[in-house]
């Protein structure tokens, strides 16, 4: 009994105890603590902030990164901690930290660095929104501008020097929409030597944040540096709202030429949100990802890169070698190489290039190089093609039936044609009685001459059209179109037309002018026998990761001239007789079918053209075109890029390539 007793008591004694705690706990709750309490659930903020999606890949045909990403750091600005009237402070003392470690920050407003103030020349459009930003009239001074940001920004009594970098941050925050709601990227893809320091010393940058992000990767960016393109901000020219209804921020990067522009939306994927919850001191009590960013999709192009990287050096060192030589007036050059059957480029070479590296650190010197490295010849610069345009109108006259195999003109050099000023059209050689064959193998122009006036201009640019020569290659990314000698072109220079144009245009001369993207294709529809398909650059869409194709590009037939087998069959006839004229072609056992050109630029200087394919005894695979400016010798090219490819089929067949003991000579 007394045992139950006791129990009863000491139960009674801890529910006491444990409703005293209570009650203390309470009062503290209610009391002591009670205002604190109040002001973290009352004042408690809320703010969301955008996570970038990492962009899409871009692949050689193999799944080889020509561009892909890496994890860097950037430093980045956060409204909801950032201290306003400490601000500017840690502005400077941030820039000072980077300059100490050679380390960039972004600064987009376009005025000097030093007294008196300047606006930045070429930056016209970006004077006109600082103006509007700023609500300043449209005569106001660069000066004015610097006055209206230091009062805006309460940026007084810091030197000269320190104002401008101020300014410089503040102006690219106001830029950027930098608020609760975005974050500003101060600097990007840092050394992890930077963070390290910017960590320690953190409690010195009350506002900034150091965010691991997935920066875009070039590599050594030398390989088709002009189809690739680059990213970069939203440019005042750019159709902004455009942009923010797609998803966009105002600090986004996007797409900039080549594919990088072309797939914009392929590639750029799909951005998360973060929500992030607050007390009145600023603390973290919660971070949710209210939205997963979801990567972009990659885009495998048909270039392959190992081929590319050789083409590229071969059109190199083959320049390199005239300039040293008899040629040093050699300027420049392009490659391009077409896979026979589908319209893949497999390769696209310029000269001269540039990295996209040297983009990066000096555009400048890029654009203000008289070369113009930057300039894609091979898809945008339009050049006459010379003899090789011949093998259009040996087509032309058979297919029309105004010439047949055997039908013979004599050449003595001279025309029989005449200007109408006692002026005839010439020839390079004296050829006698020579038929479509030998005239193609030995580019006799008078009989091509005969042939033009026989088929007229509207059935020679019938024909060149066919070709793809002065019409769309289908191409993903822009290109010149250019065009073939007309009265309604020459109608459109301000120029005369007249029959002489007729005979010059049927040897590739008056005024034709194509790209060596549409020679390619030229030769490709030779070896194809009349079938053309549109030239494409990109393989297939994929997933991120390359695991799941989503969309393949299939061949395309643009045009299509089968049914003249015959006719195709003595024209490639006189290409392979072209090519066995020269010895650094003629061993080819497959065989090798070309057409030179030697197209005159002005009185006194020319180009070399070449188009061709291989093998030309058996089913072709590549269709090839060549042009060097002021030049000479373009064909010797063709055995070292044929070398290239046997070489680098016969690596992934597993087995030696056959590789020629004839080596290339500009004589």
């Amino acid at each position: 009994m007394k045992n139950k007793r006791f129990r009863f008591i000491a139960l009674v004694v801890l529910v006491v105890v444990a409703g005293a705690l209570c009650g203390f706990r309470l009062i503290e709750f209610q009391i002591v603590n009670g205002e604190e309490y109040l002001e973290q659930t009352s004042s408690k903020s809320i703010s969301e902030y955008t996570v970038n999606a990492a962009r899409g890949k871009i692949v050689d045909r193999y799944g080889n990164e020509l561009v892909t990403n890496k994890a860097g750091y950037n430093l980045v600005f956060d409204y909801a901690f950032l201290d306003e009237e400490s601000a500017n402070d840690t502005i400077l003392e941030l820039t000072n930290l980077l300059s100490e470690a050679d380390e960039e920050w972004v600064d987009e407003l376009p005025i000097s660095q030093t007294r008196p103030y300047a606006f930045l020349s070429g930056r016209d459009d970006d004077v006109i929104r600082l103006k509007s930003k700023l609500e300043l009239q449209s005569y106001a001074t660069a000066e004015e501008c610097m006055a209206a940001l230091e009062k805006k920004y309460n940026i007084a009594g810091y030197s000269d020097e320190h104002a401008r970098t101020i300014a410089g941050v503040r102006y690219s925050m106001l830029l950027r929409d930098f608020s609760r709601y975005n974050r500003y990227t101060f600097a990007e893809d840092v050394s992890t030597t930077t963070v390290a320091t910017v960590e320690e010393l953190s409690y010195r940058f009350p506002g900034v944040a150091i965010s691991q992000e997935s920066l875009r990767d070039y590599g050594e960016g030398n390989v088709v540096p002009h189809l690739l393109g680059s990213i970069s901000p939203l440019y005042p020219t750019d159709d902004i709202q455009s942009y923010l209804s797609n998803g966009y921020a105002l600090n986004s990067l996007v797409g900039r030429g080549g594919i990088e522009g072309a797939y914009e939306e392929e590639l750029r994927g799909s951005a998360g949100k973060v929500r992030i919850e607050q007390n009145s001191r600023g603390e973290i009590i919660s971070e949710t990802e209210t939205v997963a960013p979801v990567a972009g999709n990659s885009v495998m192009l048909t270039i392959d890169m190992e081929f590319q990287k050789q083409v590229q050096q071969i059109l190199a060192d083959y320049i390199h070698k005239l300039q040293a030589g008899k040629y040093p007036s050699t300027k420049a050059g392009a490659v391009v190489v077409l896979d026979v059957k589908t319209g893949e480029v497999l390769a696209i070479a310029n000269y001269p290039t540039y990295t996209l590296t040297e983009m990066k650190e000096n555009s400048t010197a890029l654009y203000e190089d008289p070369l113009n490295p930057t300039r894609d010849r091979a898809l945008l610069e339009a050049y006459r093609p010379g003899s090789t345009f011949k093998t259009v109108t040996a087509t032309a006259g058979l297919c029309e039936s105004v010439i047949t195999e055997s039908t013979t003109f004599y050449c003595n050099g001279v025309s029989r044609f005449d200007y109408g000023n006692g002026h005839h059209p010439t020839c390079t050689g004296h050829h006698g009685n020579t038929a479509v064959v030998n005239s193609l193998k030995m580019s006799c122009n008078v009989f091509f001459y005969e042939v033009g006036q026989m088929l007229g201009i509207d059935k020679i640019d019938q024909y060149a059209a066919y070709f793809g020569l002065g019409v769309d290659t289908g191409l993903e990314l822009p290109t010149a179109t250019g065009w073939v000698a007309s009265p309604q072109v020459f109608q459109e220079m301000g120029s005369k037309w007249d029959q002489g144009q007729v005979w010059q245009a049927s040897i590739g001369q008056s005024e034709t002018k194509v790209t060596p993207l549409q020679l390619a294709v030229q030769a490709m529809t030779l070896a194809n026998k009349g079938t053309r398909y549109e030239a494409h650059l990109v393989k297939s869409i994929n997933n991120y990761d390359l695991t799941q194709t989503l969309n393949e590009t299939q061949p395309v037939v643009a045009s299509d001239l089968s049914g003249h087998d015959d006719v195709f069959d003595i024209v490639q006839h006189g290409m392979r007789e072209a090519a066995n004229r020269r010895p650094t072609l003629s061993h080819f056992a497959e065989g090798v079918a070309i057409k030179t050109g030697t197209p005159q630029v002005t009185n006194s200087t020319t180009n070399s053209t070449t188009i061709g394919f291989y093998p030309a005894l058996e089913e072709p695979e590549i269709a090839v075109s060549i042009v060097l400016e002021e030049g000479e010798y373009s064909a010797d090219m063709l055995e070292l890029i044929i070398n290239a490819y046997n070489d680098l089929k016969a690596q992934r067949a597993g087995q030696t390539a056959p590789v020629s003991d004839v080596s290339s000579a500009a004589e």
